[in-house]
């Protein structure tokens, strides 16, 4: 399983980098030879982070055995405040896969003005109410790739930052 319960500090960044060590493929090779670790936090966890992966020197002036192991990002779309990811953005199949399919740019309702002062909306909304219809169409795909590339953890157990 790739689902941890410690709150975010050593002990439990260490259990989830073991982890990604163990994960295997059919034939018995490691899934995970590379490391390009991501640690993903809610906004209430990013001191925590930053001590873990930005010191140097722990509190009683010891090395920090993961120091720049990892880089982090906090994502503000994050609403439990214990839940952390640590995900394997290296080279190889990633963990999530996002497909761009159709990308179109802003469209605007109406024609480019001759001068290039804006737009000439030719539609009766914009004559009588003054409004300018404008929006944006894109299609796409998301899915799984391997699971084995990333942890969660729950953050329920344990002390934070231990």
């Amino acid at each position: 399983s790739n689902l941890l319960t410690g709150k975010l500090g050593p002990t439990s960044f260490g259990a989830a980098l073991d982890l990604l060590y163990q994960f295997k493929d059919d034939q018995g090779r490691p899934i995970n030879p590379e490391l390009k670790l991501k640690l993903i936090v809610p906004w209430q966890l990013r001191s925590t982070a930053a001590t873990l992966l930005d010191q140097a020197k722990l509190a009683g002036g010891t090395d920090n055995p993961f120091y720049q192991a990892a880089e982090w990002e906090v994502n503000p779309w994050l609403t439990d405040a214990n839940k952390w990811y640590l995900v394997n953005d290296g080279p190889g199949i990633k963990p999530f896969i996002f497909v761009n399919r159709l990308e179109k740019d802003l469209e605007v309702l109406g024609n480019e003005s001759p001068t290039g002062s804006g737009v000439v909306n030719e539609s009766e909304a914009q004559f009588m109410n003054r409004k300018i219809y404008y929006g944006t169409f894109a299609r796409y795909g998301f899915g799984y790739g391997l699971f084995q590339r990333a942890i969660a953890s729950t953050g329920a157990t344990g002390t934070q930052g231990a």
